[in-house]
């Protein structure tokens, strides 16, 4: 892994992430990337969208990889990731290429398709990601194969608890299973970037980036990667004690 980055707060966070993004795109204006959902990232989509609107970042030409979804759900499903995503990313930043999950019919076939588009698009160029609770990295729980594929997995109590907000009583319930780009397909891409933000990740960042390399923190295994990057703001990185990565204001 390359390095880690401490900063005094989201919006830090949010910013560093929107440079990297105009990094890539300065020298590839067609870059393939994947994108996470979740509140942690909300910060990180204003600044996206507010540098897209006002003319800073050019993302017309941005290929967008879907990371993770909830098996069975369709466009109509209002707490789909799909959704999420067009919401607070896509649509208001303008960017219309977006290959999905075949999360409504994820037989052996369409989860075959998904990775061959991966190919053919020329692979991930940058992977973002966030971490969750119990160090999963998109829907990869503790216990997935650091070889894994996109597949179908059965979710974490855990992970089904944090998501709890997310669903109306339209939706009727968190589903148990969900579609994910497995390890060794985020392994894959050419850049990592992980973003981990608020005092509720602190314990499982620092394990995942000071314990042992391990399926049970998936987190863990993009130490393995030669370019992987860890963004996180002080709460999050208050167990890291390396001060030369400490980014302040």
């Amino acid at each position: 892994m390359r390095t880690v980055r401490i900063f005094d707060s989201p919006a830090q966070v949010a910013g560093a992430v929107a440079d990297r993004l105009g990094e890539l795109l300065a020298a590839n204006p067609r870059p393939v990337i994947t994108f996470p959902t979740g509140s942690t990232m909300l910060p990180v989509y204003d600044e996206i969208v507010s540098r897209s609107k006002d003319g800073r970042l050019d993302l017309r030409g941005v290929q967008v990889i879907q990371l993770d979804e909830y098996a069975g759900v369709d466009d109509q499903t209002a707490a789909s990731f799909r959704a999420w995503l067009h919401e607070h990313l896509l649509d208001p930043a303008g960017i219309t290429e977006f290959h999905t999950l075949p999360a409504h019919d994820p037989t052996p076939p369409a989860l075959a398709a998904y990775e061959d588009g991966i190919r053919a698009r020329g692979g991930v160029d940058l992977a973002i990601l966030g971490i969750g609770g119990n160090g999963h990295i998109a829907f990869n729980e503790p216990g997935s194969p650091a070889d894994s594929r996109t597949r179908v997995v059965d979710l974490d109590r855990r992970t089904r608890q944090a998501n709890e907000r997310y669903w109306t009583n339209a939706d009727a319930f968190v589903p148990t299973r969900a579609v994910t780009q497995g390890i060794g397909t985020i392994l894959e891409a050419r850049s990592i970037l992980l973003i981990a933000t608020g005092a509720e990740k602190a314990d499982i960042l620092h394990e995942a980036l000071n314990g042992p390399v391990t399926e049970h923190v998936p987190a863990s295994l993009i130490r393995s990667h030669p370019h992987a990057e860890v963004l996180a703001d002080a709460a999050a990185g208050r167990h890291h004690d390396v001060e030369d990565d400490r980014i302040s204001a």
